[in-house]
């Protein structure tokens, strides 16, 4: 085979390889344009879904103002007698605040089985100083603030 035929042949496998990666560039695009449609539906849908998100929580968010509206209109009515409530704050209508106290009582220990600190509203339990500071003797204070009628 001479330089020429060789040359031919070269180009004619080239030509017949420049056909296959056109035929297989040619279904690839196919295939990405599939694709592309598939994933433009689903963000068509996904755009959809999240419209209707963000009404239904316009929705809910107008619902609750108007149960918060409703809320503050309300008014709390104490079953009838003679009886207190912790105080958390202000005592509601026709209560009056009191409020008591011991301090520096002595306790058997400052383990939490036998003082554990607490807060109720504005009343407390708590250690008299510093917690297990005092090798000898443990104390404690207890105030208690309510609201009575």
């Amino acid at each position: 085979m001479n330089a020429l035929e060789q040359a031919e042949t070269k180009v004619a496998n080239m030509e017949k390889k420049l056909a296959h990666f056109m035929n297989q560039t040619e279904k690839d695009m196919g295939m990405l344009e599939v694709e592309n449609e598939e994933t433009l539906t689903e963000i068509e849908t996904l755009q959809g879904e999240f419209t209707n998100m963000k009404e239904e929580t316009a929705k809910q968010a107008t619902s609750l103002e108007g149960l918060d509206d409703r809320m503050g209109n309300l008014e709390v009515t104490w079953p009838s007698g003679s009886y207190c409530i912790l105080a958390n704050g202000d005592c509601p209508s026709g209560f009056t605040r009191d409020d008591g106290h011991i301090r520096a009582a002595y306790t058997y220990s400052d383990d939490v089985k036998y003082l554990k600190p607490a807060q109720f509203g504005d009343s407390s339990i708590q250690c008299h100083g510093p917690c297990g500071t005092r090798a000898d003797h443990w104390l404690a204070d207890l105030h208690i603030t309510s609201c009575c009628k």
